[in-house]
């Protein structure tokens, strides 16, 4: 047996209002996505091929999904037209489908299912069978004898009730915060997860910091990479999307956190859902830009103007400069250029970048982990802070790419420096852990933070073991 899920556009234009650039079959419920549901359940009835069909190729799922290795079976992808029926698209997919029954998915809805029943049965079944939403839009067995029939002419009886399968709607965001609501409180339970699941009502990821005040209050599911900070509450009925970061004192209780996130010190979140900056009720469907309101309120309100905190880092640089001019003298013709070119972005807008040098972070001599240690290899990059074009202190210098302009995008502002705040922690080869980080500095970026940022960096830098090659 062989599947098609038709990712149909027209069922999911509601999405783009909450969750801006997201490819709605991507949404993750349970921090695990929408369409990978439709996979795993594909593995329980052996099935051995999925075909993808979408209005447009999206390289989100095929980044996400390739070619359907991971899950032991084979992935491919298809296009189809906004106006195709199933009919035109079963006919345009024939060599695919042919001599074989197929499962077809049609439409945007969250597929019931338990992961310890035998769907192999499925394509035992000797009539065509549909377990539909009103809007007839749902799951479709056919038999290999039929698929050469219009659609709307083949006889479907109902799935039976013995094979334990349902459907929910997903035509607004309140069915989707249900449907979260339903997963964390114990349907979770029923299907593969990407946390660990060692004891009753938490599931939990990989690489999550919990300081010891932190409470939490089961049910809850936590993704990969968090941290949650001092006296912060989690749960009951608390969703935490993977690489986010929980300050002091915050409650979250009955909410879904969607992924790469930071909410910040002292706040209560009850019944949302958040997704970057944006804060939904899903009951009211309301939007609430977030960092605009109160989780940044201490960086609208800066004493120092951009200009002036650009002429203090500027200062600080020449200062530098001054200091380490002796020691780059006389280790620089020992260690050579720079080995690494990469085209950076300067600023938010997405339109301009500049071609910078790095110097590798692995030693090859005694010269070079003398430079390295007395931070020297950031030292031709000082003078682009006298110039204006980057910070002495702030977030890390990105590379130009789509991905990296998405993660700017969702801080309220981005300072490319020569020296991070991930940096400092020596979190930058991490590149999960410096997501977090880049998001924890822009909510607490201030003058302080910035000396912090240079005095610790060159201390560390100076005790730091450097590897060798």
């Amino acid at each position: 047996m062989k599947c098609l899920i038709n990712c149909r556009a027209e069922n999911t234009a509601w999405t783009g209002k909450y969750f801006h650039g997201l490819q709605p079959y991507m949404l993750r419920i349970a921090n695990k996505p929408l369409l990978e549901f439709f996979v795993e359940f594909c593995t329980l009835c052996k099935i051995e091929s999925i075909r993808f069909i979408m209005e447009e190729p999206d390289a989100t799922i095929e980044n996400y999904f390739q070619d359907g290795a991971k899950w032991n079976l084979k992935i491919t992808y298809g296009t189809s037209r906004n106006n195709d029926t199933v009919s035109e698209i079963l006919e345009r997919n024939k060599l695919l489908l042919a001599g074989d029954d197929l499962l077809l998915a049609n439409g945007f809805f969250f597929l019931h299912y338990n992961k310890d029943s035998a769907y192999n049965e499925i394509a035992k079944l000797q009539n065509n069978m549909s377990l539909t939403l009103p809007d007839g839009n749902g799951l479709y067995h056919i038999k290999k004898h039929s698929l050469y029939q219009h659609f709307n002419e083949i006889d479907f009886v109902d799935i039976p009730d013995n094979c334990l399968l349902r459907l929910s709607e997903l035509s607004s965001v309140k069915e989707l915060f249900e449907l979260n609501m339903a997963m964390v409180t114990g349907e979770a339970e029923n299907f593969i997860m990407p946390s660990y699941n060692n004891e009753p009502g938490v599931f939990i990821g990989q690489n999550v910091e919990i300081t010891p005040d932190c409470k939490i209050n089961k049910p809850v599911i936590l993704g990969n990479n968090i941290q949650l900070k001092n006296f912060s509450k989690i749960g009951p009925c608390a969703i935490i999307g993977d690489n986010s970061l929980v300050d002091s004192q915050t409650l979250i209780q009955h909410s879904v956190l969607y992924g790469d996130s930071y909410i910040g010190s002292e706040l209560e979140i009850n019944h949302k859902i958040i997704y970057r900056q944006r804060l939904v009720d899903p009951n009211s469907g309301e939007l609430l830009d977030v960092v605009d309101n109160f989780l940044v309120s201490e960086i609208n309100n800066q004493v120092f103007s951009e200009f002036t905190i650009k002429g203090f880092h500027a200062l600080l640089a020449l200062l530098l400069l001054i200091l380490q001019l002796p020691l780059f003298l006389l280790l620089r013709p020992l260690v050579g250029k720079p080995s690494k070119l990469y085209n950076c972005w300067l600023d938010n807008s997405g339109g301009k970048q500049k071609l910078l040098g790095f110097y590798e972070r692995k030693s090859k001599n005694i010269a070079h982990k003398l430079f390295l240690k007395f931070s020297l290899d950031k030292y031709h990059l000082l003078f682009l802070c006298l110039k204006g074009k980057f910070y002495l202190a702030g977030n890390r210098i990105l590379e130009a790419s789509n991905e990296n302009m998405a993660l700017i995008n969702q801080m309220p502002t981005y300072k490319p420096a020569i020296f991070s705040y991930s940096g400092m922690l020596a979190h930058d080869q991490d590149e999960q852990q410096s997501r977090i980080d880049e998001l924890y500095y822009a909510y607490h970026d201030g003058m302080l933070m910035d000396i912090k940022i240079v005095i610790y960096t060159l201390i560390a830098n100076l005790l730091k073991h450097v590897d060798e090659n």
